[in-house]
């Protein structure tokens, strides 16, 4: 989400990219549906998949009676009727210059060229480059969509030309490593991470705790000091304009600016977005996705989604409520008084009508925010040239938001109040710096960049104003965390999904459970090269088949070299260049292979597992071994 700078939303490609949606004012569902290529996908696939977002405004239910201390909320205020029509841009593919193709398709230089291209994707046995698409070409297929997350149908269709794509733009042929650049976070590091996440955290003996709230009660200090904030931060951003559907000359320009702050995105961290497990009905996928616009002062707005965004007013670090979190010691990660209080708090600031119209009023003034999948923007405020590289800039944080993995996602709600918001908000606008800055250094020279952004208005002097970086959230507890964990870590935390590579997970401090979710433990460091004897015992000549060990000792550093020893079960050893890893609930055997650019024979031989299919799920929370390589 964007505060500081506005946006807009309507296309200008052809009437089949736009879409006339009714949206239910009373309930806030998910982004719009993603355009099916090869296989139905029900509503419930897609709610599952699109729950991937930075914020769930749509998500939160106003509470009343005697849990909170209100009266019932007052209803729907008049001017709210039941449904609201919108225009939104819901297509998510991006149209293919090739046909979709499937066994027994006669258009042969399109196949020769998917025949190559699967071929240095690793498939097995390689194609006859011959430009039929016959029975093997079919299961090559079927395998390459099992080891991206894809639909598996024999169909390339846009999800699928897609992935292709997206491959080849990232120099990825085949299985990559993209995991070989991160650490196990220690103890010492989770606790650093900790603090950061939570500046009133107290550690004592390994654990960190923080202190009583104070002020709770109602009509008590907390609840007059966080009204008094939330009215000044919102009532100094009312503006009657907002309300105001944008004119098209004012939308225009945005779906190009749009579709390059996208590209660059992608081209940026390509190896970690292309690589990440996903699932087919998720709502992006690498290749065929392109952002989805609305205009923000047409947007509905319910009283209950009014509230998730008073919750976000409270809780991110960037804004002057959150300071009253910290002076009362709210600590949401505990039920009651902390998250009791909060949530009465919230409710009680939006069940009055003046300030819920005043909240809406914010809400369609924001000038971007991609919560529900669609990024609604407000345009009034990108115009001029300085004005549209502000929106480049700020396309590119909503678009990281979208491109967030939905396990990183899982993990910042469950851990919740401020600290979720630094790992969204904060590490949001940490990758947006990096890519900003590498997009800066070379913009002089970027002629056709600078075109694309600025259209009619280019201008072949660069304008220096343009260069100067974007507004952002707070980076005080993006910057401590990288500085303990690594950028690599952050990198394929955030958008791979794996939350323990920040060291989240035990003794974390969250609203809600994070098994499976995030599954850092304190002897994930100790023991990263460290392999135990299976059920039944092994000889060394089978440990080595397993982790392909060059060198294998005892926990003391004596060596092991007879191949024909045997050890017990759950006799511990050394492996130099074996890892662990946990899996997330995207994951699947050939797409965890890849990451760690291996075979999906290397992964199951490994771990002992009878051979499936590529798309075979890994539960969630699964220790998995990956061998030497």
């Amino acid at each position: 989400m964007r505060m500081k700078k506005p946006l807009s939303a309507r296309s200008s490609e052809p009437a089949d990219g736009i879409a006339t949606v009714w949206i239910n004012q009373l309930r806030q569902g998910p982004a719009p549906p993603a355009i099916a290529e090869e296989a139905p996908v029900t509503p419930e696939q897609q709610r599952d998949g699109d729950r991937a977002f930075g914020h769930h405004f749509g998500d939160f239910r106003l509470h009343s009676g005697a849990e909170t201390g209100l009266t019932p909320a007052a209803p729907p205020v008049a001017p709210l009727t039941a449904f609201h029509r919108i225009t939104i841009q819901t297509q998510r593919s991006p149209q293919s210059s090739r046909p979709t193709l499937r066994q027994g398709s006669s258009h042969a230089e399109d196949i020769t060229f998917l025949q190559e291209r699967l071929n240095s994707d690793g498939a097995t046995p390689a194609l006859e480059v011959d430009g039929i698409f016959g029975p093997l070409t079919d299961a090559a297929t079927r395998e390459f969509q099992r080891r991206h997350g894809l639909i598996v149908d024999g169909i390339v269709g846009p999800q699928t030309w897609g992935a292709l794509n997206a491959l080849e733009r990232a120099g990825i042929a085949g299985p990559e490593d993209v995991m070989s650049g991160t650490r196990p976070v220690t103890a010492e590091q989770h606790l650093e991470v900790e603090q950061a996440l939570h500046p009133n955290a107290q550690t004592s003996g390994g654990s960190v705790t923080t202190p009583p709230m104070t002020g709770a009660g109602v009509g008590g200090e907390f609840e007059q000091h966080m009204i008094a904030a939330l009215d000044t931060l919102i009532n100094d951003r009312v503006n009657p304009e907002n309300e105001m559907p944008a004119s098209p000359d004012l939308m225009d320009p945005i779906r190009e600016i749009a579709d390059a702050a996208q590209q660059t995105v992608e081209d940026f961290y390509a190896r970690y977005i292309v690589m990440a497990s996903r699932t087919p009905t998720g709502s992006y996928h690498p290749g065929s996705f392109r952002i989805p616009l609305g205009d923000a002062s047409t947007r509905p707005v319910s009283r209950e989604y009014a509230a998730g965004w008073v919750d976000y007013f409270m809780s991110e670090p960037s804004y002057e409520p959150s300071q009253v979190l910290t002076d009362h010691n709210v600590d949401t990660s505990r039920d009651r008084p902390d998250r009791a209080e909060y949530t009465r708090v919230r409710d009680l600031y939006v069940s009055n009508d003046t300030r819920f119209h005043n909240v809406r009023n914010v809400i369609r003034g924001c000038p971007a925010e991609a919560g529900t999948g669609t990024v609604f923007v407000q345009p009034r405020e990108y115009q001029g040239l300085v004005g549209r590289w502000a929106l480049f800039k700020t396309m590119m944080h909503e678009f990281l938001h979208l491109v967030t993995h939905p396990n990183y996602s899982r993990a910042a709600a469950a851990v919740g109040g401020s600290a979720r918001q630094a790992l969204i908000e904060g590490f949001t606008d940490h990758f947006t710096l990096q890519v900003w800055h590498h997009v800066r250094d070379s913009l002089e020279a970027n002629r056709a960049l600078r075109q694309r952004v600025e259209g009619n208005l280019f201008q072949p002097d660069l304008d220096p104003t343009i260069l100067e970086d974007p507004s952002t959230y707070s980076q005080e507890a993006p910057e401590r965390i990288v500085a303990a964990v690594g950028e690599e870590n952050a990198r394929v935390a955030y958008f791979m999904g794996h939350a323990d590579l920040l060291g989240l997970g035990a003794g974390t401090l969250s609203e809600a459970p994070l098994t499976g979710i995030a599954t850092w433990e304190p002897t994930d460091s100790n023991t990263a090269e460290e392999y135990t004897v299976r059920a039944g015992g092994e000889t060394v000549a089978q440990i080595r088949e397993r982790t392909n060990a060059a060198t294998i000792t005892e926990l003391d550093g004596t060596e092991v070299v007879d191949d024909t020893q045997r050890f017990a079960a759950g006799h511990r050893l050394h492996i130099p260049g074996i890892r662990w890893y946990r899996a997330i609930a995207e994951d699947t055997r050939a797409q965890v292979a890849g990451q760690h650019g291996i075979t999906l024979d290397q992964l199951e031989r490994a771990n002992g597992w009878t051979h499936r299919r590529g798309n075979t799920p890994i539960p969630a929370g699964t220790r998995v071994l990956i061998p030497r390589h």
